[in-house]
C-alpha cells in the first residue's frame, strides 16, 4: 500500500562565478532525516520536484512529490520545511473510482501561472491531475480518464508546462504497448492525447521538459540493454522525432530526469552499475550531447535523481538509504 508525500524546502540565494558554464559542480549531498523513505522500489519511485511560490508564502520553495511505502493508511501528506507531516485538508482518502493510487513510479509535478499540478495513476490504470495554489489544499481530480486522458498507463504520468501558452504536457507509457503517450492540456479544456506505438518501448515513466518551444522526453529502453533514448515533441503538429541518444555506453536501470537551466537542457540518471552514480549530462542545443561535460560527482543514488531549476543553481533530489537527499550544482 502506498501514499503520496509532498515536501517543501526553502532555498537560500546562491551566487557563483561559474553560473554560465555548461558543466556544473555539485555540492556534497545533504540527507533530510525528517523526510524518510522517499520511494519504495529502487529504480522506480523517487522524487519529482518543482520551484514554486505558494499562495500566502514569502517566496519560492522546492516542492516535491514521491510515492511512499508504509502502513496501509493511504493518506496523501505534505511535508513542510520543518519536516512535519500535514495531511491534505480535502484529500485525506486518495480513492478514485474505487481504486487506490499506483505505487510503481513517481507521481508527476509541475508549476504554472500560480498553480501546482500533480499527476498520478490508480491501480486500474486511470490517470488524474489535481491542482493547488498553496501546496496544501488541492482541487481534483481536475481531469481524468472520463474526459479525455487515456486509461491503461503503466506508471504515473510525468508533467511539464509552457506558461507562455498556458499548456500542461503529460507523458507516460501505455499499459499495453509500453510506448509513449503524450497529452497537451489547457486548464478548462479537455486534453488532446497522441499515442506513439512505433517508438521504442519504455521501461519506466519518462523524464520530460519543455525546452526551446518543444517537449523533450527521455526514457530507458524496455529491453535488457538499459539504453537511454530521447525524443522531442512538436506541439503544433504533434510530431515526434528522435535526437542523439546517449548510447549504450551510458546505461541506466531507472528513468532519467530532464530540466532546463541557464538555457541548457540537463539530463540526470543513475548509472547502471554497482556504483549507482548520480550522473548528469548536458545539451546546449537540444540535438547533441557533449560527453566531455558529463558530471559524476561520486554520489550513489537509489531512486533516480530529479533535477529542479532553483534560479541560482540546479538542484538534484533523490532517495538514498531511505532518506530524501539533495545537492546543488552551479
Amino acid at each position: 500500500m502506498k501514499s503520496i508525500k509532498i515536501f517543501a524546502l526553502a532555498i537560500a540565494p546562491i551566487m557563483s562565478l561559474s553560473m554560465m558554464g555548461q558543466k556544473l559542480t555539485f555540492q556534497s549531498p545533504v540527507a533530510s532525516m525528517s523526510a524518510s523513505s522517499p520511494g519504495g522500489v529502487i529504480g522506480r519511485p523517487s522524487v519529482s520536484g518543482v520551484y514554486f511560490t505558494a499562495a500566502g508564502s514569502s517566496g519560492p520553495s522546492v516542492y516535491g512529490v514521491t510515492s511512499q511505502g508504509g502502513t496501509p493508511q493511504h493518506v496523501l501528506t505534505y511535508i513542510n520545511g520543518g519536516g512535519a507531516n500535514q495531511q491534505f485538508s480535502n484529500l485525506s482518502n486518495p480513492l478514485y473510482n474505487g481504486a487506490t493510487i499506483a505505487s510503481t513510479s513517481t507521481p508527476g509535478l509541475t508549476a504554472m501561472n500560480g498553480y501546482l499540478y500533480l499527476a498520478f495513476a490508480d491501480v486500474l490504470g486511470n490517470s488524474y491531475i489535481i491542482s493547488s495554489q498553496d501546496g496544501i489544499n488541492w482541487t481534483g481530480p481536475t481531469i481524468n480518464v472520463s474526459n479525455g486522458l487515456p486509461a491503461g498507463t503503466q506508471y504515473n504520468p510525468s508533467l511539464t508546462s509552457d506558461p507562455s501558452t498556458g499548456t500542461i504536457y503529460a507523458a507516460y507509457a501505455d499499459g499495453t504497448t509500453h510506448t509513449p503517450i503524450v497529452c497537451s492540456w489547457v486548464p478548462g479544456n479537455n486534453p488532446t492525447c497522441h499515442s506513439y506505438t512505433s517508438l521504442r518501448t519504455e521501461n519506466f515513466n519518462p523524464g520530460i521538459a519543455f525546452y526551446d518551444g518543444l517537449v523533450y522526453l527521455g526514457y530507458a529502453d524496455r529491453g535488457d540493454n538499459h539504453c537511454l533514448y530521447f525524443y522531442k515533441y512538436t506541439p503544433s503538429t504533434a510530431a515526434m522525432t528522435n535526437w542523439m541518444p546517449l548510447g549504450c555506453s551510458q546505461q541506466t536501470s531507472s528513468g532519467p530526469s530532464l530540466a532546463v537551466y541557464n538555457n541548457y537542457l540537463y539530463i540526470a540518471y543513475r548509472s547502471n552499475d554497482s556504483s549507482i552514480k548520480f550522473t548528469v549530462e548536458v545539451s546546449t542545443d537540444g540535438n547533441t550531447i557533449n560527453t566531455a561535460n558529463r558530471m559524476q560527482p561520486g554520489f550513489a543514488v537509489d531512486g533516480y535523481p530529479s533535477l529542479v531549476n532553483v534560479g541560482s543553481a540546479l538542484m538534484g533530489i533523490y532517495s538514498r538509504s531511505n532518506y530524501l537527499t539533495t545537492t546543488l550544482g552551479n
